[in-house]
């Protein structure tokens, strides 16, 4: 045996192996990865997920600032002149201070931040609030209808004149966001590209850069931003995946292509604590959850025995949902809740009910249910509805064709979560239930004139007790012509990989991304 070759073999096989081995670890290094790979690897680029996209980015139009991932868009991009926290304290943004006349507190004074620059280099002043705060109230955005007049008194101090001083008269001045006068006037005759292209631009720390709808949201750190501080550890680039299915987010965010996941379903929870490296953030909430009942196609009596067969608590308990249960329409912890309300489902009447049921000329319900919910709970309505006798069909579209399906009386039932925006309870209310409201009739109630006019005394109420007094009235009427049912309160709750840290938001969904850090 010739050991001399056999050994020289050896030698060669082995430099074979290494060559190979050390051809694919250099392929390997060098083959190209695509953007999502390299985004997850990257600390400076924070990919999440949404369950629906943004309805748009006019921050001027209703239907568009009212939809929590609108919101969290606007928070991002745009900036306010002050800003009111959970508690209604009221911090800077881009009034540096402000203060009522003397004679008469209708009108208030704001000095403006001279240090401020728009997206696109412009200067920010006071012609841009008072632009803003006009077309907003052109289109029809009622939240300012409060505001008599605005009047530039140099280019950093302006002077707003209030109507009235309702209780909450803070809150609609606290929420639009200023956009540049300049920049939308210069393109006015160029069509709509343009216009949307300018609608993007704001003074936030977050730069709109791209939207694909139904695809994806892409930010950029705003580098000139004029609070330094705020932003100088804040993530570089923030991309928003619109998935519509929340198990195929949950895979996305599992193998790493994802950092985090918004609005995860409250049922799912359960499940997803068993999962390694991944961490449940639940922020508390104003978010609660209704059946809405159609005025038109339902009469009181079919809405009451609706209510008087849904057994909520057992929906929760069965479910496992960790959430509160909400009598009210007002949540526990807002101005105007009504404590005294209570569910009408009794187990001892329940035979009672069903006898009344079989006596209908017509059992038929027809219920739309949000994507955005858990489907187990519309199970779950549906088999109590069912087994009382009634007859129910469903349907489950993509949220921004449900709401219109909606307003255009097409359910005898919807069920959907609104998220309350601020801690008064008439505002929600005055989004969702004005009758012959153009974008807020979502019950068609008819001919409720208690109902009107307390919706329109309250918006200019000035006394505290009141305004409660009214808000909770509003709730009893509610409950005593069952135009909705409330069922319960959730927290709002995020997932994220344990590289990600501080994404939190407030209990009325105001997003703070520059807070977010990925490691």
């Amino acid at each position: 045996m010739n050991f001399k070759k056999i050994k020289k073999s050896h030698q060669l096989l082995i430099l074979g192996v290494v060559f190979v081995l050390l051809f694919v670890g250099l392929v390997i290094y060098f083959w190209p990865r695509n953007d999502s790979q390299k985004d997850s690897t990257n600390k400076n680029v924070l990919k999440i997920s949404l369950l629906n996209d943004i309805t748009g980015i006019d921050v001027g139009d209703k239907s568009h600032t009212q939809i929590a991932n609108g919101d969290r868009l606007f928070y991002a991009i745009h900036q306010t002149l002050l800003i009111s926290d959970e508690n209604s304290n009221l911090h800077p943004q881009l009034a540096t201070n402000w203060k009522h006349d003397a004679t008469n507190k209708k009108v208030i004074d704001f000095n403006l931040r001279d240090d401020v620059f728009f997206h696109n280099g412009k200067k920010f002043g006071a012609e841009d609030v008072k632009f803003s705060f006009e077309r907003a109230k052109q289109k029809g955005h009622d939240e300012y209808e409060n505001i008599e007049k605005i009047e530039v008194l140099d280019n950093y101090k302006l002077r707003i004149t209030l109507k009235s001083l309702p209780v909450y008269f803070w809150e609609p001045l606290s929420r639009l966001r200023i956009l540049s006068k300049e920049t939308l006037q210069e393109v006015q005759n160029q069509g709509e590209e343009a216009l949307q292209k300018a609608l993007r631009v704001g003074a936030g720390p977050y730069k709109l850069v791209n939207w694909v709808p139904q695809e994806k949201i892409e930010l950029e750190l705003n580098e000139v931003y004029y609070d330094k501080e705020v932003i100088k550890d804040s993530c570089k680039k923030i991309v928003f995946e619109i998935i519509k299915d929340i198990d195929t987010a949950l895979l996305k965010l599992k193998e790493g292509s994802l950092d985090a996941i918004f609005d995860y379903h409250v049922n799912k929870l359960e499940n997803t604590k068993q999962e390694k490296g991944i961490k449940i953030v639940a922020n508390e909430a104003c978010k609660c959850s209704y059946l809405f009942l159609n005025c038109t196609k339902l009469d009181l009596e079919k809405r009451q025995l609706v209510a008087r067969t849904i057994n909520i608590p057992k929906i929760i308990q069965d479910l496992n949902l960790e959430v509160k249960e909400l009598k009210s329409y007002v949540p526990e912890g807002s101005h105007g809740h009504n404590p005294s309300l209570s569910y009408v489902y009794q187990e001892n009447n329940f035979q009672d009910v069903k006898n009344k049921i079989s006596g209908l000329s017509d059992k038929r319900l027809f219920l739309g249910f949000s994507q955005k919910e858990s489907p187990e709970v519309m199970k779950k309505i549906v088999e109590q509805l069912t087994s009382a006798g009634f007859e129910v069909a469903t349907e489950s579209p993509e949220f921004t064709g449900f709401l219109k399906m909606i307003q255009k009386s097409k359910y005898d039932m919807a069920f959907f979560s609104d998220m309350h925006e601020m801690p008064y309870g008439h505002k929600s209310m005055f989004d969702i239930v004005v009758p012959g409201g153009q974008d807020s009739d979502y019950t068609h109630i008819q001919g409720d004139s208690e109902l009107e006019n307390l919706l329109k005394e309250v918006q200019t109420e000035e006394n505290k007790e009141k305004y409660d007094n009214k808000v909770q009235r509003l709730q009893q009427i509610f409950h005593e012509k069952t135009y909705l049912i409330p069922f319960y309160q959730q927290k709002i709750y995020f997932l994220t990989n344990e590289k990600v840290s501080q994404l939190t938001c407030d209990k009325f969904n105001r997003t703070n991304l520059t807070q977010a850090r990925k490691n």
